[in-house]
């Protein structure tokens, strides 16, 4: 029978049930006596049963307990429901030898035959204490923070390492929310995990830990529910991963400069696969003349610098050989010469072509590609015919040799570089900068070293050994092997007036090579060895004779390598107009 909340047993249920509980237990009565202790009671206190039967409470409990049971009565005596006094009402208990115990004492009213008792359920609280100590010096011993929150979020337990790392006292952490430790940008992440955990039973996070003076701290946190007093709570344990993640960042880098090299060494490969070094097909730097003697002097002198250096010559005279001898004596050698033709595309290209572009940076641009700037970072970059470049670009290679910065095509970003420039030109830069085709700022930066390069005409007895070096590399490639050029035949070549220099005279011998028989080499010279210094001729006939004799060396052809417009130094275009102007028709060697 139940009545206001009370337990009704019969005399001798009661007896029974109090002696199978495992927890202390005394039974008081109305008067505050006691009237039942059971074994476990008897084992904590050390008295017997029959020593406290009968004694008032305050021989085991002096303070607190009658008081306590004084409540339960006071309820006995009106309407109102009287309900368990649950755990939390620590008291000092005394022993037999007069020694003292701290318990926490939970009441209960009951009812025997019509008598109003109280049950009191005494544990040891120094037991607990040793368990809560046990336990909180293993959750201080976990690899990370240790926390239990409510359905609500706000904190209820946790590790000292919460206090350390975070920087809060016990007093400013207890009932805190935890999102109150979170990074804001994080939160809604944290938010959604701690859901699922009350939700499915467990969840996983990864976020910033947000400390009281405002550092972070990144972190992995896993959490479980479960039950703590009758509610669900969360249970978490989260892991500082900053090391980890500092250790991924440093091995991503790692792995970005082994990426970038191995790209690097695919464009050099690639570079290398299209350009001939050292082997040239101009030959190398053949002569004896005092005129090449003091240009590579002056190679030799320059090359060990970082000095930005101008050639300045006609074409076909030679100039790339000499950049690549100042590259191949410089501390840079070990990188190669990356080289290019500012007059071979046109500004739009050319400025790709320079700095690279990204995919879709332009119609046509279909995939992402260096520049050769980038190519060239840490070697030497060999701008030939620099004159031709457009005012545009010539702004943005200021900016380079300035400041070492550029952008790709299509990309805001800016990259750095570090590149040494050789530049050539047949033009007169300083009359250009006049003209304003050519800024000052620019040929003052290019011109801090400059090189006349002499023309073959000035030069002329380096011819026989120019020849001789171009009949031995033409023999590898065309299988002839001349062994004899006969003294007039070489007096001709000297007495010809070159105005296709180094590269004239090599196509001579190679048309010359295909052309003879045997071990000799017959020398076909344009128009039989005439010279456009012939006195009697006007200069427009001048022109229209040895434009005829270049066309007939390269079979007509006006454009593209090894054509007359390259040999005689000029633009396609300019040279089909002055044909034309000569009364020459260009459409017939189209």
């Amino acid at each position: 029978m139940v009545r206001h909340g009370t337990v009704a047993y019969q005399n001798g249920s009661l007896e029974a049930l109090v002696e199978i509980l495992a927890d202390s237990t005394i039974v008081v009565d109305s008067s505050g006596s006691v009237t039942q202790v059971n074994a476990s009671a008897e084992a904590l206190l050390g008295w017997s049963r029959d020593d406290l039967v009968g004694q008032p409470v305050e021989v085991l409990v002096p303070e607190g307990l009658r008081e306590a049971h004084a409540g339960h009565r006071d309820a006995y005596a009106s309407e109102a429901e009287s309900r368990p006094m649950g755990p939390g009402r620590e008291l000092s208990a005394v022993r037999r030898d007069g020694t003292e115990v701290a318990v926490d004492i939970s009441l209960s009213p009951l009812e025997r035959d019509g008598e109003r008792l109280v049950m009191c359920l005494l544990r040891d609280v120094s037991e607990m204490r040793d368990r809560l100590a046990r336990m909180q010096h293993i959750v201080d011993a976990l690899p990370g923070i240790f926390y239990i929150f409510d359905a609500e979020g706000r904190l209820r337990y946790w590790n000292r390492t919460v206090e350390t790392l975070i920087g809060y006292s016990a007093e400013e952490l207890a009932g805190k929310h935890i999102l109150d430790f979170i990074h804001p940008d994080d939160r809604d992440q944290v938010a959604r995990e701690t859901g699922r955990v009350f939700t499915e039973g467990t969840g996983r996070a990864e976020y910033r830990l947000l400390l009281k003076d405002g550092r972070t701290v990144p972190h992995i946190g896993n959490g479980a529910r479960c039950r703590l007093d009758g509610e669900d709570h969360l249970v978490g344990l989260a892991v500082d991963v900053s090391a980890l993640r500092e250790t991924e960042r440093q091995l991503e880098e790692r792995i970005a400069e082994v990426n970038e090299l191995r790209r690097r060494l695919e464009l050099e490969n690639l570079y290398l696969r299209e350009e001939v070094k050292l082997v040239h097909r101009h030959g190398d730097i053949n002569g004896d003349s005092p005129a090449i003697r003091a240009v590579l002097a002056q190679v030799e002198k320059v090359a060990t610098t970082e000095a930005s250096v101008l050639l300045l010559g006609e074409t076909g005279t030679g100039k790339e050989l000499l950049a690549q001898r100042i590259h191949d004596l410089s501390p840079r050698s070990g990188r190669p010469l990356i080289k290019v033709n500012c007059a071979a595309l046109p500004p739009t290209l050319m400025e790709s072509e320079l700095f690279g572009r990204e995919k879709g940076a332009y119609t046509g641009a279909v995939s992402r590609e260096a520049g050769r700037f980038e190519l060239a970072d840490g070697s030497t970059l060999f701008l030939d015919e620099v004159g031709e470049l457009s005012l545009d670009l010539q702004t943005k290679l200021l900016r380079v040799l300035q400041e070492g910065e550029y952008e790709r095509v299509g990309s805001p970003r800016t990259r750095k570089v570090d590149v040494r420039i050789v530049a050539a030109t047949n033009r007169d830069l300083a009359e250009a900068v006049r003209e304003g085709d050519f800024r000052k700022d620019l040929f003052y930066r290019l011109n801090v070293f400059p090189i006349q390069v002499p023309p073959l005409r000035e030069r002329r007895e380096d011819i026989p050994l120019l020849v001789w070096a171009f009949v031995e590399e033409l023999g590898r490639s065309t299988g002839r092997t001349i062994d004899r050029i006969s003294q007039g035949a070489m007096e001709r070549l000297q007495g010809y007036a070159w105005p296709g220099n180094v590269r004239e005279l090599r196509n001579v011998v190679e048309r010359s090579m295909i052309l003879s028989h045997g071990g000799t080499l017959q020398i076909a010279l344009p128009a039989a060895g005439e010279s456009v210094s012939d006195q009697e001729l006007t200069l427009d006939e001048v022109q229209r004779r040895h434009i005829r004799r270049v066309l007939e060396m390269t079979s007509g052809r006006i454009s593209g390598p090894g054509g007359a417009a390259e040999l005689l130094g000029l633009k396609p275009t300019t040279l089909r107009s002055r044909m034309e102007r000569l009364g020459l028709n260009p459409r017939a060697h189209e």
